[in-house]
């Protein structure tokens, strides 16, 4: 009790001592624009904000070889841009605060037992604990903190541990598990800040990131974890300055197999199929569904997005590409052989996988709903108002059999009071209606023959088409759609939504890419956009 006591105020200690470190007196001159745009764009704000459940659990199996993902109970944070990053959400409360406290002797108890590979030096003679501990700032506190520690950090770390390692009974192994704690209940651990360095002969008030506020940044983005050691040095060193310096690093992140799983976790909130696991259906009306089945569905997604995204293909082969990996637990929903490489010619892309087109239905039966206001919305950027209140969202009951299409022709009937939303939403899901609730392809519903013929309505993505296919490649093929996947890596590089002040920097992006530019360009472009590497300066 008294060591817990004793720490507590150690950690109260460090968090008020400690400082924003990687800012300058002197300012700097922000290197000249790789492109040249029309008129100025304002800097944007960037708050403050905690670390993410996700980024937490990947942050400590980074650094710690803890895979035990402690916070995956907290609950996801969740936001108008559907990503668990946007900063407006990831507060530090009452709730949070205590599992962090609570967690970090639990990893620093755990770390303790795999010393030897976490830490470089173990269980050192008595006269080299504190020349070890000294190591540890250096390596493990370094990328816990994303920059050197300072003499002072260092000196009140070292306090800790020698304070510890005085009370009665204390071991090395109780000293440097305080210390360890300290750091990982540290504001300097558990918040992200960007305060920059302002610019010289700005027109505006204007802070260019330091280059360890970018490579924490960019390692956030690309990977979800904190800096490699070699961003670290190159931040530290003077190699992470100008936008060919940030390209550069960020090449090198993009062919780590950590920048896979970090699209992946952007993909899964973009598509909306992080919940698959979660997804319930009615084991009567589809008895093929089952968990081994869900798993292997968001596998399969997994796997083509992933393989999309590594092999520098574009945003239209998400849309269209018919490459795939099914096993034998999945293969029948399909309608292929276990193993196939291709799906049919029936289907193309994202839309028309099994994981989306159930993560997008109810339980007894499919949503063109559902599906199309996921289109609209997350491939569109366009926002659909929630129903009123007291308007009766129930379908009609209808006497005799009726497709699902037709008992929700009375939403997108003119004068109806859900016309204005379901005419956005409605006519685009029935192109997709081909498939049933768990994505099997079908050409009846309820007995009646399937219609997909659909609609998109309204922008520069407007007309009809006949289905999946025509709908997979009218989306892949407009500049409308691509602008929002823009936007919405925008979003979850920025960890917010986007302002009036943004449209600027995005059309300088969208400016920057090369014809055809892969999913990976579109990572470039957007980490060496000024307002990726600036930020408004605080007052």
């Amino acid at each position: 009790m008294l060591m817990r006591r004793a720490l507590a105020c150690m950690c109260v200690l460090v968090g008020c001592t400690g400082r924003i470190v990687g800012s300058v007196d002197e300012p700097v001159v922000l290197p000249p624009p790789v492109d040249e745009t029309p008129r100025e764009c304002r800097p944007v704000p960037s708050p403050m904000r905690a670390l993410t459940p996700r980024q937490y659990d990947e942050i400590v199996a980074d650094l710690l070889q803890d895979t035990s993902r402690p916070a995956r109970d907290l609950e996801a944070p969740s936001s108008e841009t559907r990503f668990d990053n946007h900063a407006d959400w990831v507060s530090m409360d009452e709730v949070r605060l205590r599992f962090y406290l609570s967690s970090a002797e639990g990893l620093a108890t755990r770390a303790l037992t795999r010393q030897a590979s976490v830490f470089p030096c173990a269980a050192p003679m008595a006269a080299q604990e504190e020349a070890c501990v000294g190591q540890i700032f250096d390596t493990f506190g370094r990328r816990a903190w994303r920059r050197t520690l300072t003499a002072d950090e260092r000196t009140t770390l070292l306090g800790v541990f020698r304070t510890v390692r005085a009370l009665s009974g204390a071991t090395y192994n109780d000293a440097l598990s305080a210390v360890l704690q300290v750091v990982l209940q540290s504001p300097q651990f558990l918040y992200v800040t960007e305060v920059g360095t302002p610019v010289v002969g700005a027109t505006r008030p204007t802070s260019r990131l330091t280059p360890l506020e970018t490579a924490t940044k960019l390692s956030l983005y690309l990977w979800g974890t904190v800096p490699d050691v070699a961003l670290l040095d190159a931040a530290e060193q003077g190699r992470l300055e100008t936008k060919q310096d940030v390209e550069r690093e960020v090449r090198r992140l993009l062919a780590s197999p950590k920048a896979r799983e970090g699209y992946l976790h952007f993909a899964s909130q973009w598509l909306e199929t992080e919940h698959l696991a979660d997804v319930s259906k009615n084991a009567t009306t589809f008895p093929l569904w089952s968990p081994d089945v869900s798993n292997a569905a968001r596998a399969e997604l997994e796997t083509f997005i992933g393989d999309t995204y590594a092999g520098g293909k574009n945003y239209a082969a998400l849309l269209t590409a018919r490459d795939t990996s099914v096993n034998a637990t999945l293969a029948p929903l399909y309608g292929v052989q276990a193993g196939a490489t291709s799906l049919p010619a029936s289907r193309a892309g994202v839309l028309t996988r099994v994981a989306w087109l159930a993560a997008h239905s109810h339980p007894e039966a499919t949503s063109p709903t559902f599906r199309g206001k996921s289109i609209r919305t997350r491939m569109l950027c366009e926002e659909v108002s929630p129903p009123p209140p007291g308007v009766n969202v129930m379908l009609p009951n209808v006497t005799g059999p009726a497709t699902i299409r037709q008992r929700l022709s009375v939403h997108i009937e003119a004068g109806s009071s859900c016309f204005s939303c379901h005419r956005l939403m409605d006519p685009i899901g029935f192109g997709l209606e081909s498939y049933d609730g768990i994505g099997v392809s079908r050409t009846t519903d309820n007995g009646l023959p399937v219609d997909d013929r659909g609609e998109i309505v309204g922008g520069s993505t407007a007309g009809t088409f006949t289905g999946p296919i025509e709908l997979s490649q009218r989306l892949a093929d407009s500049p409308e759609a691509n602008r929002c996947y823009l936007t919405q890596a925008y979003r979850y590089a920025q960890g917010r939504t986007e302002t009036s002040r943004d449209r600027c920097h995005l059309d300088a992006a969208q400016r920057s890419l090369p014809a055809g530019a892969s999913l990976q360009d579109v990572a470039v472009a957007i980490t060496t956009s000024d307002a990726f590497l600036t930020r408004e300066t605080l007052p």
